[in-house]
């Protein structure tokens, strides 16, 4: 160790992570084989570290995705279809 008898913490921290092998705690994840697919991640985890939205931003992000979900409604369509028909006097 240090000649001196220095003792302080980062003295000694430098000792350990000089003397130690790096352990890792051993976990049943850890111990079974890796897969050789590619590992899958969430669109959530992708943009973790993606910029908090803006109330505006959010409220138009959630219209957009009610109009993609009603336009791929047959029904809507239909209707759409037979309103257009309907002539106004």
């Amino acid at each position: 160790m240090d000649p001196t008898g220095d003792l302080s913490a980062r003295v000694l921290l430098t000792h350990i992570l000089s003397t130690e092998t790096p352990r890792t705690p051993i976990t049943r994840s850890a111990s079974q084989q890796p897969s050789t697919s590619a590992t899958r991640s969430s669109s959530r985890l992708r943009n973790k570290n993606a910029v908090p939205k803006t109330p505006q931003a959010i409220l138009k992000h959630s219209q957009i995705h009610k109009l993609q979900y009603i336009q791929a409604i047959p029904e809507y369509h239909e209707k759409a279809d037979s309103l257009s028909l309907i002539q106004i006097e």
